[in-house]
């Protein structure tokens, strides 16, 4: 009879842990194209300020308090593998030393992100709008290849 009654305690233990232990399956990084950029209801516009320089401003809807963006500054262009800057944000690890700066964009009310870069930056810098610790209930994460919006 105790073996039953401590059976069953583990079994209630471990369902109770199970959702703590899990991610949830349909957690997705997007990678925003101009072709895709409509379907998650982000606007990219990009102006030339100078022979030298970009002013990038995004609509991204989902960018608050809660789901930051940050400015990921690395030393070499990345392939589009390589641009899930999850663990990095939320532990600061990362698997490479490619990641030279991070900076935090603060949305206005309109939940619009203002930003320039030079020609240089533009190509070594991606957007990252991901929540600001580890959660569990999925969604998308997303990752801007900044370059690829330049005019």
């Amino acid at each position: 009879m105790i073996k039953i009654i401590c059976l069953h305690i583990i079994f209630l233990f471990l369902i109770l842990l199970l959702p703590f232990s899990t991610k949830a399956g349909f957690a997705k990084l997007e990678h925003i194209t101009k072709d895709n950029m409509a379907k998650h209801e982000i606007n990219i516009k990009v102006t030339a300020v100078d022979e030298n320089s970009f002013k990038y401003t995004i609509k991204a809807p989902m960018v608050d308090d809660e789901t930051p963006a940050w400015l990921i500054e690395c030393k070499t262009p990345l392939k589009p593998e390589e641009q899930d800057f999850r663990n990095y944000i939320w532990l600061g690890k990362r698997d490479q030393n490619d990641i030279i700066k991070k900076t935090r964009v603060n949305p206005n009310k309109e939940h619009i992100l203002e930003f320039t870069l030079t020609k240089e930056q533009a190509l070594i810098t991606y957007l990252y709008i991901d929540y600001a610790r580890p959660l569990l209930d999925g969604g998308y994460y997303y990752t801007i290849n900044l370059n690829l919006f330049r005019p």
